[in-house]
C-alpha cells in the first residue's frame, strides 16, 4: 500500500504537497508543540473506508483544547471534510491518516 501524498490539507486548504512550506519558526517546528491523531483508511468494495474519522477528529479538537488551542477556525466537520477531500485528491484506497 503506497501513500505517498500529491496533495494535503495545509492551512485550509488542499495544496499540493510540494507547494506546502512551514515556516521555520512556527511553534510547532520551533517547540514541538503540536496535536496528533493517527487514523486508518482501508479499501473496501464500496470505496476507501476511514475507521471513525468522526471519533478521530473529536479527539484531536480535544487534544487542541487542553493544549491552549481554545480559538480554533476550525470544527470537527471542517476536519471530517478536509481529510475526505485530501484521500479523494489523491485516489486512495487505503492509507494512513
Amino acid at each position: 500500500m503506497a501513500s505517498n501524498p500529491t496533495y494535503i490539507w495545509f492551512d485550509g486548504e488542499l495544496k499540493k504537497f510540494a507547494e506546502a512550506n512551514v515556516p521555520f519558526l512556527n511553534a510547532g517546528l520551533h517547540y514541538g508543540i503540536s496535536v496528533f491523531e493517527g487514523i486508518r483508511c482501508y479499501a473496501t468494495e464500496r470505496g476507501p473506508a476511514i475507521f471513525r474519522l468522526e471519533e478521530h477528529a473529536d479527539r484531536l479538537l480535544d487534544s487542541a483544547h487542553i493544549l491552549g488551542f481554545r480559538d480554533l477556525p476550525i470544527t470537527r466537520a471542517h476536519v471530517v471534510d478536509a481529510i475526505h477531500q485530501a484521500v479523494a485528491a489523491n485516489g486512495f484506497a487505503a492509507c494512513y491518516i
